[in-house]
């Protein structure tokens, strides 16, 4: 028998996909797709942080009423990505997502954790999906690979075992919220290119529906260490878009991982024509205090 209540949602969210759609491809309406690093704070020091995130520790933050005011109008918004930092070290993380999607509407929002904070992870969620019933909301969790792997790279014991728990956790709440996804994101490094493909074997048995693969920012992909860390970028982003195109994940966000796959691919390999961002303004970026930027793609280093 059908879920009505499912069904329902299910079709408020074809709806306001679709609507947007029109807005962003017929009217020209933008952005369409938004990163929000909503704190700088972070529980951890990965050996490969990025310059930016360092920054942004120092930066103040919006209120959750101040980032709901940025969003007001953005009516052609179709995915947004809370990240920082490390966002759940906000206390008002389920205020600040709740008052953002009821602003702006937007029908797809993901977070990005390193699923430290379990207990407080499954909480937060809670509370989103049950004010927001009608969004899907992603829990996108850093794992870069076995427990000793993961742990030395973000210079934090149990890190691994932390965030296990958190994905067997959200795993189980989805009986109660059917719109909860699980991704796993890792950064391919030198640390751990030799063992990633292995380890994506492993996840694809997992409660997940996509294991991503990510190039790290602030590189300089001119040295031959880094080539090599680009054909392996290649290798495993090509096996993990091959999943993909068998699992359930959606039509659009699986267009979304191939399009941010090939840019990244074109920008390590000093493609011309993908410097400025072919995004435009499309996709932006908006800082822990409120400054905007422009696509992420622009930001990896020549």
């Amino acid at each position: 028998m059908h879920n009505p209540r499912l069904y329902k949602s299910r079709v408020i969210q074809f709806t306001t996909m679709y609507a947007r759609l029109a807005r962003a491809f017929i009217r020209e309406d933008m952005p369409n797709y938004l990163i929000a690093f909503v704190t700088g704070q972070c529980n951890m020091r990965c050996s490969f942080c990025c310059e930016a995130a360092q920054k942004m520790r120092q930066k103040e933050e919006l209120s959750p009423g101040q980032w709901a005011y940025a969003f007001k109008g953005a009516r052609a918004l179709m995915h947004l990505t809370i990240t920082g930092g490390e966002p759940f070290m906000r206390d008002d993380l389920d205020e600040l997502v709740i008052a953002i999607a009821e602003t702006s509407g937007v029908p797809d929002i993901s977070i990005n954790t390193n699923g430290y904070y379990t207990e407080k992870i499954l909480g937060v969620v809670r509370k989103i999906l049950t004010a927001l019933s009608n969004i899907n909301l992603t829990i996108a969790i850093s794992l870069d690979g076995p427990p000793e792997i993961h742990d030395r790279l973000r210079n934090k014991k149990g890190a691994s075992d932390a965030a296990r728990n958190t994905i067997a956790g959200l795993s189980l709440l989805k009986g109660d919220y059917p719109n909860l996804r699980i991704r796993i994101q890792s950064l391919v490094l030198r640390e751990n290119a030799d063992i990633l493909e292995n380890f994506l074997d492993e996840t694809a048995g997992w409660p997940v529906e996509f294991h991503e693969i990510i190039f790290p920012r602030d590189v300089n992909n001119g040295s031959k260490p880094i080539r090599s860390l680009i054909d392996s970028y290649r290798k495993l982003a090509e096996k993990q878009l091959s999943k993909d195109r068998k699992t359930n994940t959606t039509y659009l966000k699986g267009n979304i991982f191939r399009v941010l796959y090939k840019n990244v691919l074109r920008k390590l390999n000093g493609d011309p024509f993908n410097n400025p961002c072919l995004a435009g303004g499309r996709l932006i970026e908006v800082f822990p205090d409120g400054t905007v930027v422009g696509c992420e793609m622009s930001r990896v280093k020549d």
